[in-house]
This record gives C-alpha cells, sequence and structure tokens, in this order.
C-alpha cells in the first residue's frame, strides 16, 4: 500500500546479460578507487526494459557520487538513461 492506495504496482523488468553486469561490477570496483567518484566517468551498459508487452532499449549505469553507493557488495545503485 502506497500512501493509502491499494492499487498494485505495475512490473518493470530489467534485462542485462552477465558481460554487461560484471563490467558495472568492475566499474564500481575502479570507482572505489579513485578519490573523488564526482570526477569519476561512469560505464553505460546497454540493457533492455520491458513493460507489459513493450520493450525499450537503454543504457544503465552505476548510480551517485559518493562511496556510500558502491561500498555495499549485496546492493547496487542504478541509473536507467
Amino acid at each position: 500500500m502506497l500512501n493509502g492506495i491499494s492499487k498494485p504496482i505495475p512490473e518493470i523488468n530489467i534485462q542485462i546479460n552477465f558481460t554487461n553486469l560484471m563490467k558495472l561490477e568492475e566499474d564500481r570496483n575502479n570507482a572505489l578507487k579513485v578519490e573523488d567518484a564526482t570526477e569519476y566517468e561512469f560505464l553505460e551498459v546497454p540493457i533492455k526494459l520491458k513493460f507489459k508487452t513493450n520493450s525499450f532499449a537503454g543504457k544503465m549505469r552505476l548510480k551517485g557520487d559518493r562511496k556510500i553507493h558502491f561500498n555495499e557488495k549485496k546492493i547496487i545503485h542504478i541509473k536507467l538513461i
């Protein structure tokens, strides 16, 4: 329930191949090595978004410019482009 609304939230699927997922993981490790991530140029990888019967091409990259966004290995902060 969201703010008293009991409508179901629509499902959006993100499809990313394993190679590109590993590229993002390597990018995370590289971002942790730099002192100031605001100067770091994040890698963008291709993805597909599926919503109902529609499919859209897009890109995804790591989100954030502070180390808090990269430190936790079990969580990934992403930005869809």
